[in-house]
């Protein structure tokens, strides 16, 4: 009921934009730094993988499109989702269950004022927008920190790690992370919503909440990328 109420509004329009603006600001800014110092490892970790098949086959030129293909398609959203979600949905999920606990729910309700109207809906929408966005830039990064990797481990030029990148991968797989970066960044904007709202009164329910939030996310953003590869292989 939760997800469909943020849908309605969403497709009528009716999403409080200060509220969406402020979250943006908040969303983007709490989360680039870390996204960057992620994203950096999985592209060097990802040359680092590749490394045995490269010096047992002489594979120079598969370097860039492995790094290329599970980084776009699968690493790199998985990734930058579960940390999105630890630090933006745990925080999402605490604030929720605090005005719960401190009966400021109760006191918009008095006031005839919907939750979903001025926290949930703008807040979810936020949290694709930052998501889809951090998910770009991040691979970017990956990329580039996987170049580097290759050209410093096993002498591979950046022109021929790039080549062998554009030259093997389409739009298609940028545009598949993108889906799945949507679809987890619903998920974690539901499950977080979720939690925050149904949480218990008391200092302890907010911790509860939280860590519910974070197991209940995670195990969506794995079963939401299992689901988009079987839909969009």
């Amino acid at each position: 009921m939760l997800l469909g109420r943020v849908v309605r509004n969403v497709f009528r329009g009716e999403i409080d934009r200060p509220e969406f603006f402020r979250s943006v600001a908040n969303y983007g800014s709490g989360t680039l730094a870390i996204t960057f110092a992620a994203s950096s490892f999985v592209g060097m970790l990802m040359v680092l993988q590749s490394a045995a098949y490269v010096e047992k086959y002489g594979a120079q030129q598969l370097v860039g499109w492995f790094t290329g293909f599970t980084t776009l398609r699968e690493l790199g959203p998985v990734v930058i989702a579960l940390m999105f979600s630890g630090r933006i949905g745990a925080s999402h999920a605490a604030e929720l269950a605090a005005m719960v606990t401190h009966e400021q729910m109760d006191a918009l309700k008095i006031l005839a004022l919907d939750v979903v109207d001025i926290l949930i809906a703008p807040r979810m929408v936020a949290m694709v927008f930052c998501l889809v966005l951090l998910v770009a830039m991040g691979n970017t990064v990956a990329l580039l920190a996987g170049s580097l990797a290759a050209w410093a481990l096993m002498d591979i030029a950046p022109s021929v790690f790039f080549h062998a990148l554009f030259d093997t991968l389409g739009s298609a797989d940028f545009v598949h992370g993108l889906w799945k970066s949507s679809v987890f960044a619903v998920v974690i904007g539901w499950v977080s919503s979720y939690q925050g709202l149904c949480a218990a009164r008391g200092a302890s329910a907010v911790a509860q909440a939280v860590n519910r939030q974070v197991v209940l996310s995670a195990v969506g953003i794995f079963f939401a990328d299992y689901a988009v590869t079987m839909v969009m292989p």
